[in-house]
């Protein structure tokens, strides 16, 4: 009984560090993570790529040969008779009994349909890939969704900071102030506009504190996670990286963007139509091999009439050679869905470059804006402490360190706004082009290294 203390003790220090596990910060790569693995939409996606690659599987079937087995049982009213009006009394001769069971067995191998089996088995294939490049661009808006929603999460957790650090500043302020008013040393009014700020930064708190929690919730539905489920992300680096030339990012956009990519196996697909179409102008032919069985039991053993069982192979051929232009007709359906993507690629080309250009002009202003407002950060700072040092000296009104106070609180508001905004902005550019910046950095390193050596020979 006296060992039951340490015991427990020790079997809390060993559950300890789980519990504190389960609460560790989550970093972006896993967040965005845990958002692709838990999105419905992109389950659903997922279906549908399965869904493509079974219908591509069972085209590729349809060039192999079919077994089939049919039955057929008949009762008749009469039994069935031939007579000859040439024999004096036209005499009938029963051909068959009332019972009829016939039961036959076949294959069929296509040998030649007009290339009509080959293209559907090609689109198929081609119904595949593009599912898998529109489940690319799924990703790629998720994953944006999720960055937005993490840099948001990051930005409402410094409002908080921001609002509890203006609180702190005004409650010491109002101190300050309480004390100088005991003393005579400032009015009554003074005193006033301390409480009256120190009021208003409290109520500024409680608005950062439901921003935080509301972008908090906006994570986890987004990872399909119960609303109010603590939630704690990793901050980031203050920094900015290079960007690659516009003229490399869209060059990437055009190459990466799964909008393009899908557009042309569309096309592609589009020209397989018109191809299965034109095929219908060819004849069909194939093998059959087929046995037969035919008699008065069910199991059609049993014939007085005739063989009770027949085989045949043949060759079949069938040549549809007037449709009333239907066949004219879904050839050119199909060609005009081709022009239609046509002119539908030509204008995404520019659009993709258009939204590169935007997005690159985005990270620039970004960019710029993180400069300024870290320059203002760093003087809205200086000017609080050397104004609350003046106020401390009397050589100041309880004015001008509020102003002071709200200064500073603006500049530390816009310099998040800025260090995140950025980090969006990145995040829209890496959308526009579809690819990540480190790859382009490293293609166009790649490619760099390259022309050297082509200049040295």
């Amino acid at each position: 009984m006296r060992q039951a203390p340490i015991v427990f003790a020790l079997l809390l220090a060993l559950l300890l560090p789980c519990g504190a596990g389960a609460q560790d910060e989550m970093s972006l790569g896993q967040v965005v993570e845990l958002v692709l693995k838990a999105n419905p939409a992109l389950k659903a996606r997922d279906e549908q790529v399965a869904y493509a690659r079974e219908d591509a599987l069972a085209a590729n079937r349809a060039r192999w040969a079919s077994l089939s087995l049919s039955y057929r049982y008949a009762r008749l009213n009469e039994q069935p008779y031939f007579r000859f009006r040439e024999v004096p009394g036209s005499p009938r001769f029963p051909y068959s009994d009332e019972d009829n069971a016939e039961w036959t067995v076949e294959v069929f191998q296509p040998l030649f349909t007009g290339f009509a089996l080959i293209s559907k088995e090609k689109m198929a294939a081609l119904e595949v890939d593009a599912e898998e490049v529109e489940r690319r661009q799924d990703v790629l808006d998720l994953s944006l969704q999720a960055k937005e929603a993490y840099f948001h999460l990051l930005l409402a957790r410094r409002g908080v900071e921001v609002a509890e650090e203006a609180v702190r500043s005004l409650e010491a302020h109002e101190r300050d102030a309480s004390g100088f008013f005991k003393q005579g040393l400032i009015p009554y009014n003074d005193l006033l506009r301390s409480k009256v700020a120190l009021a208003a930064a409290r109520q500024r708190l409680a608005s950062a504190k439901a921003r935080l929690e509301a972008a908090r919730d906006r994570l986890n539905v987004l990872m399909a996670r119960p609303v109010g489920t603590p939630l704690s992300v990793e901050e980031i680096g203050d920094g900015t990286r290079s960007l690659p030339s516009l003229q490399a990012l869209t060059e990437a956009a055009l190459e990466h963007r799964p909008e393009r990519k899908a557009l042309a196996l569309r096309m592609e697909q589009a020209r397989l139509m018109a191809r299965i179409a034109r095929s219908k102008r060819l004849p069909q032919i194939g093998l059959v091999a087929r046995y037969q069985q035919m008699g008065e039991d069910l199991l059609a053993t049993e014939n007085d009439y005739t063989n009770p069982r027949n085989s045949l192979v043949a060759l079949e051929a069938r040549w549809e050679l007037f449709q009333w232009g239907r066949t004219s007709h879904e050839i050119e359906k199909a060609r005009h869905k081709e022009k239609e993507l046509a002119y539908v690629l030509q204008g995404l080309d520019s659009e993709i470059a258009y939204q590169v250009k935007r997005a690159w002009l985005g990270v620039k202003v970004a960019e710029e804006n993180v400069f300024t407002a870290r320059t203002a950060l760093d003087q809205a700072k200086e000017n609080y402490r050397i104004t609350n040092l003046q106020y401390r000296e009397h050589m100041v009104p309880s004015s001008d360190v509020l102003d002071a106070r709200q200064f500073l609180s603006e500049a530390e508001t816009n310099y998040y706004k800025a260090l995140y905004g950025y980090r969006i902005s990145i995040a829209r550019l890496e959308r526009a082009v579809g690819v990540s910046l480190d790859a382009i950095d490293k293609s166009e390193g790649q490619d760099r290294v390259g022309r050297e050596t082509v200049d040295a020979r």
